[in-house]
């Protein structure tokens, strides 16, 4: 059960915490490392740019992915610059098909990589799917939207498509009334699960 209600209040108290407390001094630290890196490589039409993008990524993140360098390949392949500024939600499940084997547990890891390298390029157009969102959007959708808005179906393994976990996002936005954007969004559930953990 849901033992949780966002208000613009607790939203902003969880980042006033995630940007304060010595416990996230680490993860601020990566969040700058990630910043300057995806700032300074903007493109990714170089393969040792978006190589260095993806190990960083990859290490910071614990995605343990087998095959970093082809993937970079991948990407550089598909030509995705305009595609993220434009905020083409397939981008994502396009770099999930990727040539090389993968099971299913990296599969989902991957899903995961694919919405956070995005949102490194565009952070307001990109929501990260991770442990924290897919616990949280889960709970929501079970309990606040009872699976249903404007007479569809969703179940929480239906966010595994990303265009259903944009639409789930922007719709818990809209329910609380929330202006934080996707990337405090992230930070919001990260810290709600974080410190759930440290109580207990």
């Amino acid at each position: 059960m849901k033992d949780w209600k966002p208000t613009t209040e607790e939203v902003e108290k969880s980042l006033m915490t995630y940007y304060n407390d010595d416990f996230y001094h680490k993860y601020r630290d990566e969040a700058t490392t990630l910043q300057y890196l995806y700032q300074t490589y903007r493109g990714n039409h170089h393969q040792n740019q978006v190589h260095v993008k993806v190990a960083v990524l990859d290490d910071f993140f614990g995605y343990h992915l087998s095959h970093s360098y082809q993937l970079s390949q991948h990407i550089v392949s598909m030509n995705i610059d305009e595609r993220l500024k434009q905020g083409d939600v397939c981008v994502v499940n396009d770099i999930c098909n990727v040539l090389y084997p993968v099971d299913k547990e990296e599969r989902n890891r991957l899903y995961s990589f694919a919405t956070r390298y995005c949102n490194q390029h565009e952070a307001q157009r990109f929501p990260i799917y991770d442990s924290y969102s897919e616990t949280c959007m889960a709970e929501y959708l079970i309990e606040d939207l009872h699976g249903q808005r404007e007479g569809t179906s969703i179940k929480p393994e239906d966010m595994k498509d990303y265009a259903v976990f944009c639409h789930v996002v922007k719709l818990f936005l809209e329910h609380y009334n929330l202006k934080c954007g996707f990337r405090g969004l992230s930070h919001y559930f990260f810290v709600r699960c974080e410190e759930k953990k440290r109580k207990q």
